[in-house]
């Protein structure tokens, strides 16, 4: 990062990097805590390094925990839930950047978008997922958990809407 940082000299740093499929992250964490807590420290590290203007951080909702047909949208206040693996990382993510601003005034930003989708997304995820079953004829799969089998909420916010706010 190191070499990165000192020949393209950035002013911000946007940190959308991460793993994310929460179904990969039951079986094995490890590569999940690898990218997004200690990659998002050797960022923060190098951000801090060269002065950098502002480091955002791009979470996620997920770290809010599940909601069902009833629940209000989280807001950011509200209190972390963390369900999975992920979520903790992207919950550590997000702590660990704020104490670079309190320890080392680091301007940091942290946001918690909804589930994006977009142009070239990973096969695996939900909607390419949906699309591509449906296209090849196949049954499309229903997200559920032990509390509310097949009620899962999820908000979806198109990608490029997403990078637009930010």
């Amino acid at each position: 990062m190191s070499e990165i940082f000192n020949e393209y000299k950035p002013n911000i740093v946007f940190h959308f990097a991460a793993e994310t499929h929460v179904d990969r992250c039951i079986g094995d964490s490890s590569s999940f805590v690898e990218t997004n807590v200690r990659g998002t420290r050797n960022l923060l590290e190098a951000s801090l390094k060269s002065n950098v203007s502002l480091f955002l951080q791009v979470s996620t909702d997920e770290v809010y925990g599940s909601l069902d047909e009833f629940s209000p949208s989280s807001k950011e206040g509200d209190v972390l839930n963390l369900r999975s693996p992920y979520s903790a990382t992207k919950a550590a993510a997000e702590h660990l950047a704020r104490s670079y601003f309190y320890t080392h005034g680091l301007p940091v930003i942290v946001t918690r978008s909804a589930n994006n989708y977009g142009p070239f997304q990973f096969p695996e995820k939900f909607l390419p997922l949906f699309i591509t079953h449906l296209i090849d004829g196949k049954k499309v799969p229903l997200m559920w958990s032990l509390e509310n089998p097949g009620l899962n909420v999820r908000d979806w916010l198109d990608v490029k809407d997403n990078c637009r706010a930010i």
